[in-house]
């Protein structure tokens, strides 16, 4: 939420159908990484999308772009160009 708030523009938020799901079926044999990544949390997942309901607005990307092209182009971050200031402010410093 904070950093929604900080560049105070769109952005998109996905979720996967299974991260609702805690009851899914378990996969036999997955490798321990893969079960991490899909069951850790799953019962605090509707919880937390509840919260994003609660604090934010929700629309089509299809909204967005139009309501951009009649006010003004959207404002991309680069985050190639953040972590290339990162090295280069660092290597300055050396």
């Amino acid at each position: 939420k904070r950093a929604a708030e900080e560049i105070s523009q769109p952005f998109i938020f996905y979720l996967h159908p299974w991260e609702v799901d805690p009851d899914q079926p378990r996969i036999p044999g997955a490798s321990a990484l893969s079960r991490f990544r899909h069951y850790t949390n799953l019962k605090r997942c509707m919880n937390r999308l509840g919260h994003l309901l609660e604090d934010f607005s929700f629309t089509t990307v299809a909204q967005v772009i139009d309501a951009a092209k009649e006010q003004k182009p959207l404002d991309v971050f680069d985050y190639r160009t953040i972590e290339k200031n990162r090295v280069t402010a660092g290597a300055e410093a050396s």
